[in-house]
């Protein structure tokens, strides 16, 4: 816990209209205050209030300890979704407190530090607290330990209320003991299965294994505390200690079925196979899926469980430990990072002090025997900001050989980690999107939680909306549902009408900046957080920029600096902005495992809000500046980041006056790179695409020239298939056309050879060079492909392509010899899909006459008599 969550679970009590103290939430609907903050309202049907939030709720007394000590009262309240303080009686002379709290001079919450200096008495002890000024009304107020994270007293007294002399406060202990059915907050969100009973190591350890296992419990602490992607309500701990509300997603191994449930045994027992008396088993997992299905709460209960069993000594020489690339991105620039050696300083911090580990597997050496079972969270954000050549070199570091288990996203592995050597010793598992099924479990534990009020007919009704079209096709992932959610329940059921993702992100991010706006303490208004957290994710975006040296950082520092220098803001003003930013918008603060370093490395909440935002940055330069436009689509632009930009210009395309400006705007991009660079060419291919998709005669008539005049065979494929999406499809019927006429008569097959080299490396099934993807590197691949041509052209997504589609397959096995093999298996495994849609092809007047029908008939018909040849 940190001094931002204690202020988020801190209350203003008023027992009457002259008086008022603090208080705060200990338990779901119960309020720990100090007793003489009641004074005069202690009769059953006294009326007590409770501020929280700018909200008013009643309270009633639940149970009270006598003035003068321990001064302890108890209040109930009619809330159950709110946050719950930690309690721990841990605290050492010198170490730093805060305390937060209503004051007579600040009435809406003011903050202060202080220092232990030690007990006061023996029998009634109190805390001594120095060199903070404690006010009136700080009563009741909870004195967080900063070193532990935890809170370790209740503040009762000042020692002058108008000088720093500072005050004193109630132990944690006192309180436990006054109120025993107060478990420690750190007992009761623990790991799943570790109880207040169970915190003692179940086996006979030493003072260095007792150091790691209490850093694990804070460690496990903070986690628990994080809240979910995309919900104000839910925390990590709600989902491992809370079974209804952790709904897994549908999964499958590689070359297997879907299957339901189970999946963290099945985890469990994997990693716990690989680990053996002499080394790592090679069969490391690879966990994948795509963005917000939930890889990364999978991580945290497969960990929880991992710790589990290691503290009851079921395994005790196997010792969980679980990195996020992304905490510790301040430790890439080291030239060691990743190695044996790195990781071995990495995990001896937990036992700073002790006697010497072992850590097995990783550096033999003297000491107590310990083999690390690795988790690695976050692989695609940690390679994505490295230049390809420089990502395959770090995959060969040794943390990466030696993960039991590592996370992925799924498109980014098919593009660049599937064909690498990193892939070859991998079981891949992939999570599944949400079906009916698992968004009907989740809707209905998440009313239950956090509305227990609701009846049946008002969970129907959310329900209902969730199963509407279109946002149940776009809530097919928890994180989507969750910001759905918590649109729905902040504001009208039946409002905002979500049409398309980046409706949905437009109103959910909208709603939290103008809820964090309004916190105390918020220096920013709304729409200079939007405009600051544009600038910000586009500065702090490396995909696509093919670094030779190492990735910009997104650190506390580099965020200063660059509001500070780039944006030209006075040195006080940028520290109060950074300070808003990451308390009060969609940015994070991570840190690494023990926190031992300072928690620096700053992300957004989610790596999708991210890419919204710099498809927001993007569009703003498609509308207003041609320069900016031109040099930002000289860089790659991910194809997550792509789905907003066109689902950005959809909304161009009915409003004539924006259509107008990104068509100008857009044209003049694409002519400041015509010179012959590598950069310039991407950014042609790019605009050319995104040109397409305006439904613009003038666009139209610019794109039908520039491809007349264009010489690269790659931008005019962007140029055609731009042009089809956009509703002019001419020129791609005579680009199919004249890809068969190539082959037939044996002329320059170069345009063949670009489509298909670009169309496997679009569809994952080799490597993407950023600069030169239409280059067909020759690998055996061709399963990605031709899996995902089978999907679209059963699909109106693709209507468009769907004759170059058939062209592509046909091409494949024909001319493609090195692919021959694997294209045989795949095509029997989606022949019965294929041949339904080359029946509705035939069965339609547009079609029917394709000759490409006819030949994936002949090439399907040879395949399933077993043939694996046929002449070109």
């Amino acid at each position: 816990m940190d001094d931002a969550q204690l202020r988020v679970a801190t209350v203003k009590v008023v027992p009457g209209a002259q008086q008022f103290g603090t208080g705060l939430f200990v338990g779901t609907g119960l309020v720990l205050t100090c007793a003489h903050v009641l004074e005069g309202c202690l009769s059953p049907e006294a009326e007590i209030t409770v501020v929280w939030q700018h909200k008013e709720y009643p309270a009633r007394i639940v149970s009270i300890r006598d003035q003068p000590y321990p001064d302890l009262a108890l209040l109930g309240i009619g809330l159950r979704n709110h946050p719950v303080i930690e309690l721990h009686h841990e605290v050492e002379l010198g170490d730093r407190t805060y305390a937060y709290g209503y004051t007579d001079i600040y009435g809406e919450g003011d903050s202060l530090t202080a220092s232990y200096e030690g007990l006061t008495r023996a029998d009634r002890p109190l805390l001594k607290l120095k060199d903070g000024q404690v006010r009136p009304g700080m009563s009741g107020a909870g004195v967080l330990n900063i070193r532990t994270g935890a809170v370790c007293g209740i503040l009762v007294a000042t020692r002058d209320r108008n000088s720093d002399l500072g005050g004193r406060a109630i132990p944690v202990r006192t309180v436990l003991s006054e109120f025993p059915g107060l478990v420690p907050q750190s007992d009761a969100l623990g790991p799943a299965g570790i109880t207040p009973e169970s915190r003692a190591l179940s086996f006979h350890s030493t003072p260095a294994l007792e150091a790691v296992w209490e850093r694990k419990l804070r460690e496990q602490r903070r986690l628990l505390a994080r809240g979910v992607p995309g919900s104000s309500r839910i925390t990590v701990g709600d989902l491992l200690t809370r079974s209804e509300l952790l709904v897994p997603a549908p999964w499958r191994v590689s070359g297997r079925d879907a299957e339901r449930g189970g999946l963290v045994t099945e985890l469990v027992g994997r990693v716990r196979e690989q680990v053996t008396d002499d080394t790592p088993s090679p069969r490391r997992v690879l966990l994948l899926s795509d963005p917000g299905i939930g890889k990364t709460t999978l991580t945290y209960c497969l960990y929880s469980e991992l710790l589990r069993t290691w503290s009851a000594g079921v395994r005790k020489d196997t010792f969980p430990v679980r990195i996020d690339l992304r905490a510790v991105a301040t430790h890439a620039i080291d030239e060691d990072f990743g190695s044996a050696e790195w990781l071995a300083r990495y995990l001896d911090r937990s036992a700073l002090g002790c006697e010497p580990i072992s850590w097995v597997g990783v550096e033999d050496r003297d000491g107590i025997p310990l083999r690390p079972v690795l988790i690695l969270d976050s692989l695609d954000e940690h390679l994505s900001r490295l230049a390809y050549p420089r990502m395959l070199n770090e995959l060969n570091k040794f943390i990466f050989g030696y993960a039991a288990l590592s996370c992925c996203r799924t498109q980014y592995f098919n593009r660049f980690l599937a064909h690498s050597p990193f892939a070859d010793d991998l079981e891949q598992i992939e999570l599944m999107p949400w079906g009916e099924q698992e968004r009907r479990r989740y809707v209905h534990a998440y009313v239950s939680y956090c509305f227990p009020e609701y009846q049946e007919q008002e969970t129907r009704k959310v329900r209902l909306r969730i199963e509407s079209r279109p946002v149940r096709d776009l809530c097919q992932t928890p994180l989507r549902i969750n910001m759905a959610l918590e649109l729905m329940f902040k504001g009208d059921l039946e409002n905002p009408v979500i049409n398309d993702t980046l409706g949905l992100y437009h109103a959910y991010v909208a709603q939290l900046l103008q809820i964090e706006s309004a916190k105390i303490g918020s220096t920013l208004g709304i729409e200079q957080k939007l405009d600051l957290l544009t600038r910000i994710a586009w500065h702090f975006y490396d995909e696509g920029e093919a670094r030779s040296q190492g990735a910009r950082l997104f650190t506390l520092r580099e965020l200063h600096d660059f509001i500070c220098v780039d944006l030209r803001t006075p040195e006080d003003d940028a520290h109060a902005i950074v300070e808003d930013l990451v308390s009060r918008s969609l940015l994070a603060i991570d840190s690494d495992q023990f926190d031992l370093f300072e928690p620096t490395v700053v992300r957004f909440a989610h790596k999708s809000f991210h890419e919204y935002f710099v498809a927001r940055h993007l569009f703003g330069c498609m509308q207003t500046d041609a320069t900016a436009a031109a040099t930002a689509f000289r860089r790659f632009i991910s194809a997550e980041v792509s789905e907003f930009v066109k689902e950005y210009l959809d909304r161009a395309n009915v409003n004539s006056r924006i259509l107008a400006r990104v068509c100008d705007v857009c044209i003049d991009a694409y002519l400041a790179n015509r010179a012959d660079d590598a950069r310039a060419r991407v950014a042609r291919q790019q605009l050319a695409y995104y040109l397409g998709n305006l439904r613009s005669a003038r666009v139209v008539q610019f794109l039908e020239e520039a491809l007349l005049n264009e010489p690269d065979l790659w931008i005019q494929r962007g140029i055609i298939l731009g042009l089809a999406f956009g509703g002019t499809a001419r020129p791609l019927e005579e680009y199919v056309d004249r890809l068969r006429d190539n082959r037939v008569t044996g002329r320059n097959s170069a345009e063949n050879d670009v489509n298909l080299g670009y169309t496997l490396t679009f569809f994952g099934d080799q490597p993407t060079d950023h600069l030169h993807p239409e280059v067909d590197q020759g690998l055996e691949n061709c399963e990605g492909t031709i899996r995902r041509i089978t999907y679209l052209v059963g699909t109106e997504t693709d209507q468009e392509c769907w004759r170059l589609d058939l062209l592509t397959l046909v091409e494949l096995w024909r001319h493609r010899p090195v692919s021959r093999e694997r294209y045989v298996i795949t095509m029997r495994e989606c022949a019965p899909e294929l041949s339904m849609v080359l029946d509705a092809f035939e069965h339609n007047p547009e079609s029917a006459g394709w000759p490409e029908i006819e030949e994936l008939r002949e090439i399907l018909s040879l395949i399933g008599d077993g043939g694996t040849a046929i002449d070109g």
